[in-house]
């Protein structure tokens, strides 16, 4: 919400002032350092149906162990908790969707100062059709463009003879469906 022309005059001291203005839950969780703390913190977040503290944790993984570290150790297994706890009872259809919408959109924000070359390799990510999880798949493909990759993303339940379709056009080297 702030012009870049006001950015570029302030200190640090005034950045990070601005920053938690801009995300008070910052400074509850400030004191998070590990993957664990995360998850914990991320879990906690879903008994309250709080999005928007899930958004900040998530946030403050990435700025504190960085992308590679935030999906493999935070993310990762915050996925698989989540549908265990779902699959056991523990959690809510609501709560599960909740987790699912804001986890959805963190992965498929692009990775942060990665430009990816015109020549890198490129893949097609998708989940077949009657797969309608997409978690796992949007994971793969944050980690694939974090790799140097350029990612195609189809979504959630594409019929094969589509997906062979775009990995013909597109001349892809790689074609990875992810299954539940």
């Amino acid at each position: 919400g702030y012009r870049i022309g006001q950015i570029a005059k302030c200190s640090n001291d005034e950045l990070r002032a601005l920053q938690a203005k801009s995300m008070p839950c910052r400074e509850a969780i400030k004191q998070l350092t590990k993957p664990a703390d995360f998850i914990a913190a991320a879990r906690k977040t879903l008994d309250t149906y709080d999005a928007d503290k899930l958004r900040c944790v998530l946030h403050h993984a990435l700025d504190t162990l960085g992308h590679r570290l935030t999906l493999r150790e935070v993310i990762g297994p915050l996925i698989a908790l989540t549908g265990e706890e779902w699959r056991d009872g523990n959690l809510g259809e609501a709560q599960e969707h909740l987790h699912t919408a804001v986890v959805r959109d963190f992965l498929a924000a692009s990775v942060p100062g990665a430009d990816v070359p015109v020549n890198a390799p490129e893949m097609i990510i998708c989940t077949p059709a009657g797969t309608a999880h997409e978690l796992g798949a949007l994971l793969v493909s944050a980690t694939a463009r974090d790799l140097g990759w350029r990612v195609t993303y189809l979504g959630a339940g594409l019929p094969a003879p589509e997906s062979a379709k775009a990995a013909t056009a597109r001349r892809v080297r790689v074609v990875a469906l992810s299954v539940v």
